[in-house]
C-alpha cells in the first residue's frame, strides 16, 4: 500500500484500491501510472499550464468587487434605516407603558 503511482504498475494500482476509486479516479490513476505523470506540483502554475489573469478577468473581477461594494452601501443603509425604526418603536413601547400607568392611577383615584 505504501507504493507510489509512479513505482506501481497500472494493475497493481487498480487492484489495490479497486473498491475505494470511482471508474473516473480509476481511470485517471491508470493514465498517471502509464504516463509517469502521477506526482505534481499541484500549487505551481507551471506544472498546470494556467496563466496569470488577463485584463478581461481582472476587469470582471473589479466588476465583482464593485457590485459587492454597492451591496454592501444598501446593506449598510438598511441597517441604519432599522436601527432608526428600532428607536422609534422603543419611543413608542416607553409611552405606552406611560399611559398604561396614568390610565391605572385614573381609575385607581376614580374607583377610590
Amino acid at each position: 500500500m505504501d507504493a507510489s503511482l509512479d513505482d506501481a504498475s497500472p494493475g497493481a494500482v487498480l487492484s489495490d484500491h479497486d473498491d475505494e476509486l470511482s471508474p473516473s479516479a480509476r481511470r485517471a490513476a491508470l493514465s498517471a501510472s502509464i504516463s509517469g505523470t502521477g506526482k505534481r506540483d499541484h500549487m505551481s502554475l507551471a506544472s498546470t499550464g494556467k496563466r496569470p489573469a488577463g485584463a478581461v478577468e481582472v476587469g470582471a473581477l473589479q466588476r465583482e468587487v464593485d457590485e459587492l461594494k454597492a451591496t454592501a452601501r444598501v446593506l449598510e443603509k438598511q441597517r441604519d434605516e432599522d436601527r432608526d425604526r428600532l428607536r422609534q418603536m422603543e419611543a413608542v413601547r416607553q409611552e405606552n407603558e406611560e399611559l398604561a400607568s396614568l390610565k391605572a392611577k385614573m381609575l385607581g383615584e376614580c374607583g377610590a
